[in-house]
């Protein structure tokens, strides 16, 4: 996946995303939420579903 936005964690257990961002997606949430991690920063944790888009 691909971030298109950036986002700004609110909590410790969300995942920074900047535009642009290769994201790897381990799990769906029925919340939209997604859980996975950054390819960037190799961090991982949880961000919106609707900041990244399928590559």
């Amino acid at each position: 996946y691909r971030a298109l936005y950036n986002y700004r964690p609110q909590n410790e257990d969300e995942l920074e995303l900047k535009e642009g961002d290769t994201v790897y997606v381990m799990e769906k949430c029925d919340d939209g939420w997604y859980v996975g991690s950054s390819q960037r920063t190799g961090y991982f944790g949880t961000f919106p579903g609707n900041y990244v888009e399928r590559l």
